[in-house]
C-alpha cells in the first residue's frame, strides 16, 4: 500500500487532491524529535506548495544536515540561528512572530509526508540543493550559488 502512495505522491499526472487523499489515508506515525521538527518546518515553510515543492523544502533540510557545512541534525538545520532576529536559516524561527499550527489536517498529512521522507521514501528532487527562497524574492546571497531547480513558488541552489 505504501508504494502505491509513494507512486501517487510522485506521479506528475495525479492532481494534488488525490495526493493528499493519499496522505490522508495513511496512520499518524509514531512523533519523535526529527519528525516533530521537519514537520513543523515544512508546515511554516511550504504548507502551501503541492506536494513536490513540500518534498523539496524537505530535500534541502536533509541534504543541509548531511553536510559537514551544517548541524547534524534536522533540529540543529531548522534552528541554525534562531537566537537572532532575521539571522536565521528558516524564517520562522526568528521572524518574532509567535508560530501556531492552526490547520491541524494540513500539520497531520505533512507529518506523515515527513515519515515518508525520513524513511527514504524519495529520492532528492532538487538536484542537491542546501538553499532556498521564494519566488518573489531575490536575495544576494543567491548570486553566489548554482540554481538547481524551481518547485512550486521556491527556487533551489547548491554550492
Amino acid at each position: 500500500a505504501e508504494d502505491g502512495i509513494r507512486y501517487c505522491l510522485l506521479s506528475r499526472g495525479l492532481g494534488d487532491v488525490y495526493k493528499r487523499q493519499a496522505l490522508d489515508s495513511l496512520r499518524m506515525p509514531k512523533m519523535n524529535r526529527e519528525l516533530k521538527c521537519l514537520s513543523e518546518a515544512l508546515y511554516f515553510e511550504a504548507r502551501g506548495e503541492q506536494i513536490e515543492g513540500q518534498i523539496a523544502v524537505a530535500d534541502v533540510i536533509i541534504n543541509r544536515k548531511n553536510s559537514s557545512q551544517f548541524p547534524g541534525t534536522i533540529c540543529g538545520v531548522v534552528s541554525e540561528g534562531a537566537h537572532k532576529r532575521h539571522a536565521c536559516q528558516f524564517s520562522y524561527n526568528c521572524d518574532g512572530k509567535l508560530e501556531l499550527i492552526y490547520d491541524k489536517k494540513t500539520y497531520r498529512r505533512i507529518v506523515k509526508l515527513s515519515s515518508m521522507i525520513l524513511n527514504g521514501a524519495f529520492s532528492d528532487v532538487t538536484n542537491g540543493a542546501t538553499f532556498f527562497h521564494a519566488s518573489e524574492v531575490s536575495p544576494s546571497w543567491s548570486k553566489k550559488f548554482k540554481k538547481t531547480r524551481k518547485i512550486g513558488r521556491h527556487i533551489f541552489y547548491k554550492n
